[in-house]
């Protein structure tokens, strides 16, 4: 069953066009996940498609996929890469459409084997296995090995409680109070959101361990449990929302739920360095032109 479900997911070739016509459709750019929303509602594809998770479960296929589409066409110079968390198509990228996706593929590829010199690792280009059925491949991200962590055996729910703590106080959270467990194992509890130094808000939230998606009824009983009791409400997850879970949390008529997924968490940890490091490695030039006018 999960083998026909998977042949049903598109490929990143496939979702080149559509990811293009989705930015058109919301202005030129768009976040990451109202992109992904977008592509999945003009597709129409079925949540039991977008839902199937990488072997490491950091992530679901389809967006995978849709992540190497965008790197395509950032590379074409088609999407704008430069803004982390917003994806932008550039004026070249509305001419382009609808592009040809083999195309495509081929010139990022014949760019990539151009590059460097003859010596040089090719192990990383496109034209390797990696890309050759790439949304089947994870290369070792620290993405990757982030949520290999957070999912090991010897880290423990204490040590995830803690965490979660030190990343809602380090997110601006006061007076955090940690009610305790829900029966699926989620941290939950209450703090004050500090907005400015004059307006502050109470944030009820919900912090998941798992590998499995969020569904729409899990978001549904939470927001039950915050009636009468708040009107601001946050999940998040190690793992990732289903398409419904994510229409429920911002419908209409009832107090919104922000949804932060595996991914998220994971930038948000490195912005952090809450265990994420960043090193900048020194690059020296030498200014010829300098010297020449000496």
């Amino acid at each position: 069953m999960e083998n026909s479900v998977t042949q049903q997911i598109p490929n990143f070739k496939e979702l080149m066009n559509p990811l293009i016509k989705a930015l058109v459709e919301l202005g030129g750019s768009a976040e990451v996940r109202e992109a992904r929303q977008k592509v999945i509602e003009q597709q129409g594809y079925d949540e039991e498609v977008t839902s199937v998770l990488l072997k490491s479960g950091a992530q679901t296929k389809f967006s995978n996929r849709l992540g190497w589409a965008r790197k395509y066409l950032v590379d074409m110079g088609y999407m704008d890469g430069s803004t982390f968390g917003v994806w932008t198509l550039t004026p070249t990228g509305r001419k382009a459409y609808p592009v040809n996706p083999e195309e495509v593929a081929a010139s990022v590829r014949r760019m990539s084997t151009n590059q460097g010199s003859p010596e040089a690792d090719q192990s990383n280009t496109p034209d390797t296995g990696l890309v050759a059925e790439v949304s089947e491949e994870e290369s070792t991200t620290w993405q990757t090995k982030l949520h290999e962590i957070l999912h090991e055996d010897t880290f423990s729910a204490e040590a995830f409680a803690r965490l979660a703590q030190r990343l809602l106080r380090e997110s601006g959270f006061i007076q955090l109070n940690v009610d305790g467990r829900a029966e699926d194992g989620s941290i939950e509890g209450n703090g004050t959101l500090r907005l400015n130094p004059l307006v502050s808000a109470k944030v009820f939230f919900q912090v998941k361990h798992t590998l499995e998606p969020v569904t729409k009824s899990q978001v549904r009983d939470f927001r039950g449990a915050m009636l009468g009791r708040g009107n601001h409400g946050l999940i998040i997850t190690t793992g990732s929302f289903t398409t419904s879970a994510i229409e429920e949390a911002i419908r209409d008529g009832v107090p919104l739920i922000d949804l932060v997924d595996g991914e998220q968490l994971a930038e948000r940890l490195k912005e952090l360095e809450l265990g994420v490091m960043t090193e900048m490695v020194e690059q020296v030039t030498i200014d010829v032109d300098w010297f020449d006018g000496l």
